[in-house]
């Protein structure tokens, strides 16, 4: 196997948009959600995450909390929910595990809230627990949009 190698993926892949001012990190993250079989985009702020998702459809946003310019996880969290999108989920990632940011962190919206170091797995499954899966519809239908331990205001 070369080094571009990837596991097989269904048709419809999880479209999940990195958001991390550290190259490598988002880079580790993304290399690793594509050989899960994950549509892995990246982006290094969170002015060009807001440029991707609205060009583009993503199913899962993961941020960092502390990004680099004008706008950190919150702020961009804030933004991409009020632009009204229901289905998207979103994950915010942060080095610091003070109660305060996860509290803030889903007050701004986030569905999930994982500290780091991260295990690339654990962020895959986190995806998966949010995420639609594509390919597959949901039978009965009368599941909330929203997943239930979110809080909205």
């Amino acid at each position: 196997m070369g080094p571009m190698t990837q596991k097989a993926a269904p048709k419809d892949r999880i479209s999940v948009l990195i958001v991390d001012d550290d190259r490598d990190t988002r880079e580790m993250y993304a290399a690793s959600l594509r050989a899960e079989g994950f549509h892995a985009r990246e982006a290094d702020s969170g002015e060009k995450a807001l440029q991707l998702v609205a060009a583009s459809q993503s199913a899962v946003v993961v941020t960092d909390l502390r990004l680099g310019g004008d706008l950190d996880g919150f702020e961009l969290t804030r933004r991409l929910r009020a632009a009204g999108d229901d289905t998207l989920r979103i994950i915010m990632l942060s080095g610091a595990s003070l109660g305060d940011e996860r509290r803030q962190a889903e007050d701004a919206g986030c569905d999930r809230f994982l500290v780091k170091p991260c295990l690339p797995e654990e962020l895959a499954n986190a995806i998966r627990s949010l995420a639609p899966t594509p390919s597959a519809p949901e039978p009965g239908a009368g599941r909330s949009a929203a997943p239930s331990g979110r809080a909205r205001r």
